[in-house]
């Protein structure tokens, strides 16, 4: 189990399960903050399945349909990637733009 989930109370809240092997919490913190403009977001672990429970309620009291949840997810993985690009690569990245703006550091010396 990587990422799940089912929505209930006929249709007005959303539980989405992410196995902490795979999701962050930055990732995690951050996907959901993205969404607290039509959601009410609440978040806590699940230590027997090694996960964090999302549970989504939209604010208008509207019921919430698979594909807003699966976009949910998509920014959880979208987060993920970008995370684990940034502890693979960012020090890479800093190389490059230390070594692009060196003249100007120069220049202003």
């Amino acid at each position: 189990m990587q990422c799940n989930f089912e929505i209930d109370d006929d249709g007005l809240k959303a539980i989405v399960v992410l196995s902490k092997e795979f999701f962050e919490k930055e990732c995690v913190l951050f996907a959901c903050s993205k969404h607290t403009d039509r959601f009410f977001v609440n978040v806590w672990p699940d230590d027997t399945l090694n996960a964090v429970r999302i549970s989504l309620m939209r604010k208008d009291g509207s019921q919430i349909k698979d594909n807003e949840i699966r976009q949910f997810m998509n920014e959880c993985i979208d987060q993920q990637v970008r995370i684990d690009l940034q502890k693979e690569f960012g020090g890479l990245r800093q190389a490059i733009v230390d070594q692009a703006f060196r003249p100007l550091v120069k220049n202003n010396e």
